[in-house]
């Protein structure tokens, strides 16, 4: 019966999604279908099915979740794989878009734009500054931590030692916090996919080298925290981008990708797991693949109110929820991590538990957040889609939508879908940017 169900949910879902999308082809991958393909059904529906049907994995996180919610959880996926493209619908409603198809097939075909119409030199030398300040935020990083993590992976022992590393670099970090988590992480990807756009729309050399410059950055910043996904993330979205600049891809690249995928766990996780054994290590990513990123949903109905109370608003942010709210929680997503790992999360080689964003509104709402949060989040990703279709194909919004459409997950923390204070200052940076730039060319063209 579940598997019937589940293929019943699955065919509505993908009609529904291929409303929203415009196309579900995987040679033309846009910011919706990826969502289905790869988030909702890969990494959360499948292991989803497992765990209701009683597959036997021997998962820490599982072993504390009943049967009776291992059941709710399938159910409340099913939930999700429904309502949030009718979020999205809502929002194709508020755009006035009736053939997200057509809009899709006209914005690719289109070519790039100057930002700033026929003279952006003055965008571009935003841009260049931006740039800079990036590459310095990667020497602040090195001189602030006094380690190049890449170079020490070879010497690590083991896995344990690594995850204490990476954790100690993401929680006991004691320089400047937005210098590391948005000049350093997530402005230097950014830039090189916009100097990857302005390459492929002059074919100058001066862009060319610029890429390069902010490619190779961005391969020290990826791997700095010595995570596995960041690289391959990041090589997902180049290939979505080039989906937005050309219309569609090759499928012996997309094919050379996906192996590329696989390959490139299967050796990152080796060079981690040195001494392991090869069925270890073919357990792992079967775990990692199908439960890991879903399993913290389950655990979240299993903990969340019967051993914690329910957290609302108080886990959003330190300074907004002691100054509104009198108090501060930590976020669902740590506690569930301590919850299941208690010692490990102690010593540091644990942070957050991997959950989908349901999972963190049902620890934040109950069952309030689970009915309406794939709706909500379904509509902010509507409204992201299809602002960057309706607008001017720039080399600006083309590559902010393809980092938009894989570089946001919906494995992650509800909390970054209500106050996200990084991204709020990235799309402040860039539109900050835009500004200043179209104001030095009006002054310009005044005194001419």
């Amino acid at each position: 019966m579940i598997y019937l169900i589940s293929i019943f949910v699955i065919l509505i879902s993908y009609h529904q999604f291929k409303i929203v999308s415009g196309t579900m082809a995987l040679n033309r991958l846009n910011l919706m279908s990826i969502i289905f393909y790869f988030y909702l059904i890969f990494m959360s529906y499948l292991g989803a099915i497992f765990i209701a049907s009683g597959f036997q994995s021997d998962t820490t996180v599982l072993r504390h979740v009943s049967n009776e919610n291992k059941i709710l959880g399938w159910l409340i996926i099913s939930y999700l794989l429904i309502a949030f493209p009718l979020g999205s619908r809502l929002a194709m409603k508020l755009f006035k878009i009736k053939n997200v198809g057509k809009l899709l097939k006209n914005y690719t075909a289109q070519n790039l734009v100057p930002v700033l119409a026929s003279n952006d030199s003055y965008m571009r030398l935003m841009f260049y500054f931006l740039s800079i300040i990036s590459l310095l935020a990667i020497v602040y990083m090195i001189v602030v931590t006094g380690l190049i993590p890449q170079k020490q992976l070879f010497s690590l022992a083991d896995q344990v030692e690594v995850l204490i590393m990476r954790n100690s670099i993401n929680r006991d970090f004691q320089g400047i916090y937005y210098v590391k988590s948005i000049l350093f992480e997530k402005l230097t990807p950014i830039l090189s996919l916009i100097s990857f756009s302005y390459w492929k729309m002059t074919k100058k050399r001066s862009h060319k080298i610029w890429f390069f410059i902010m490619f190779f950055a961005t391969l020290f910043v990826l791997t700095f925290n010595l995570a596995k996904s960041p690289l391959i993330i990041y090589g997902i979205i180049m290939l979505i981008l080039k989906v937005y600049l050309e219309g569609k891809i090759k499928w012996k690249y997309l094919i050379l990708t996906f192996m590329f995928v696989l390959v490139g766990l299967f050796i990152m996780f080796i060079l981690v797991a040195r001494n392991a054994e090869l069925s270890f290590i073919f357990k792992f990513l079967f775990n990692r693949l199908f439960f890991d990123q879903v399993s913290g949903t389950f655990l979240m109905l299993e903990i969340f109110p019967k051993t914690y109370d329910f957290i609302g608003f108080s886990s959003m942010s330190r300074p907004i929820s002691e100054f509104f709210l009198g108090g501060y929680s930590k976020p669902a997503t740590r506690i569930a991590m301590e919850f299941a790992f208690p010692t490990a999360t102690e010593k540091g080689i644990m942070n957050l538990l991997s959950t989908l964003f349901v999972g963190e509104a049902w620890a934040n709402f109950g069952w309030v957040g689970v009915l309406l949060s794939p709706i909500y989040v379904g509509f902010l990703f509507g409204v992201i889609y299809f602002k960057a279709l309706t607008s001017r194909k720039t080399p600006l919004m083309v590559s902010f939508l393809a980092y938009c459409s894989f570089g946001l997950s919906i494995t992650t923390q509800f909390n970054n879908y209500i106050y996200n204070s990084v991204m709020f200052i990235i799309v402040f940076i860039l539109v900050g940017s835009y500004i200043y730039a179209l104001l030095l060319k009006q002054l310009k063209q005044l005194k001419v």
